[in-house]
């Protein structure tokens, strides 16, 4: 049930299925590109709850509905979601643009010691960018068949 999660929501139709918020609060998982086997995450945080706000605010500006959030040392040093096509950018998708929150509150474009939380697995291009910024670990909620690349 739970691979089968991205599927369930439709952009054309503007539908956001529920279980999103069930399946994230049961189980998110450990993205397996930072080298680490997969494991289950305990959100007693809250940091899973403003990710899906923000994919909620993505999804009401008619984006794909993916919120990411980036926490280092239990502070949100960097948010994002999607903004694609409010600034017809390809580049703009939410991992990316928290990324460069981060860095810019940092003042450093390596992201040692950050937890980076994100609705749904990132695409090639997010994992690069994650990679690319020492983000040493990855926590999705919803696994993309399609495009995902953990």
């Amino acid at each position: 049930m739970f691979d089968r999660i991205a599927p369930t929501y439709d952009v054309l139709n503007h539908t956001l299925s529920a279980n999103i918020d069930r399946l994230w609060r049961r189980r998110v998982v450990r993205c397996a590109a930072a080298g680490a086997p997969r494991r289950i995450l305990d959100l007693a945080t809250g940091t899973g709850d403003l990710a899906l706000a923000l994919a909620r605010e993505a999804f009401q500006a008619g984006e794909v509905p993916v919120g990411c959030v980036i926490v280092k040392d239990g502070a949100v040093i960097g948010r994002g979601r999607n903004r694609r096509e409010e600034r017809q950018d390809p580049l703009a998708h939410a991992e990316l643009l928290a990324i460069q929150e981060a860095s810019r509150v940092l003042g450093d474009w390596r992201l040692y010691g950050c937890r980076l939380y994100v609705t749904l697995e990132p695409c090639p291009m997010c994992a690069g960018g994650i990679i690319s910024a020492r983000v040493p670990e990855v926590y999705y909620g919803a696994k993309d068949r399609d495009f995902g690349a953990c």
